[in-house]
């Protein structure tokens, strides 16, 4: 036998704009962050393995009742440029 094969993945975030975002609590300020941001704020919070490798600024989309459409999420999330 050769050498295993390494199956890897590229974790990927995805992220709605403040503007796109459905709801905020009373008072609550909208911050726009960037990537970077977002990674920093990952590896204090996740394990390291978990940390998305890219992020990708979209809006998500939902089910009527607000689910995610995971399968929609990954085909846009796939196609979209990455940040």
């Amino acid at each position: 036998r050769g050498p295993r094969r390494r199956r890897t993945r590229l974790v990927t975030g995805a992220a709605a704009p403040a503007d796109a975002a459905p709801h905020t609590n009373a008072g609550e300020q909208r911050q726009h962050v960037d990537a970077a941001t977002l990674k920093d704020w990952c590896r204090t919070e996740l394990a390291a393995y978990k940390v998305p490798g890219r992020f990708v600024f979209m809006p998500i989309p939902r089910t009527s009742t607000g689910k995610i459409q995971k399968f929609l999420l990954r085909e846009q999330a796939l196609s979209h440029k990455s940040t």
